[in-house]
């Protein structure tokens, strides 16, 4: 479905947002294939109400497009040793949270904020902090615990040394296509022989 937004009063066009089909199920449930890298399986678009950026005001979003574009995606990452949380290393907890793609945000910090409040905020050392509609979280932890994703503090179990283990990431960017906020659900539960090693 290819979506176009107009003014109201004007009947103007004024944003060509491109196609969001929403979810592929049948691609989602037959997982990339081992090596091939990043697929997408769903895309939406989201209001830019729905995320907050620290710094920016209301109206800025507004000028750099009034949508932000959320997709799902998925990917095989390796695994060493025993998968189940290890103090802190965040290299194995089943959610990660990661501002603009990259920098890191204690994933226990982010699901504690879940609670009551109208935006989660997702706070990185560095002090960037960015804000998604609570709405839109649980949105996205519903997918993933429909597809079978179990939080490892939930009995994930354990996941064999050198395995694949499949990991699906919301991403959700500007319209010019920089990334504000990568969202990382790693399925322990979802894991297949690494052959690539």
């Amino acid at each position: 479905m290819y979506w176009k937004v107009y003014d109201h009063e004007s009947n103007k066009k004024i944003v060509d947002l491109g196609v969001a089909p929403g979810l592929d199920v049948s691609r989602r449930l037959a997982y990339v294939p081992l090596g091939a890298g990043k697929a997408g399986v769903g895309k939406w678009y989201c209001p830019f109400f729905l995320v907050e950026e620290h710094g920016v005001t209301r109206r800025d979003p507004m000028g750099r497009g009034a949508f932000y574009e959320v997709v799902l995606e998925q990917r095989w990452e390796p695994m060493h040793g025993d998968a189940v949380r290890h103090g802190d290393d965040s290299s194995k907890l089943a959610m990660k949270v990661l501002i603009g793609g990259s920098i890191e945000v204690r994933s226990e910090d982010a699901l504690s904020s879940l609670q009551g409040a109208t935006y989660m905020w997702f706070v990185a050392a560095t002090g960037q902090k960015v804000g998604v509609c609570t709405m839109v979280c649980e949105r996205m932890l519903w997918e993933v615990t429909k597809a079978g994703w179990v939080d490892e503090e939930k009995d994930a179990g354990r996941v064999a040394h050198e395995s694949m283990v499949l990991v699906e990431r919301f991403v959700v960017k500007r319209m010019d296509g920089s990334v504000v906020v990568a969202i990382d659900f790693v399925h322990l539960n979802v894991t297949k022989a690494n052959k690539l090693v």
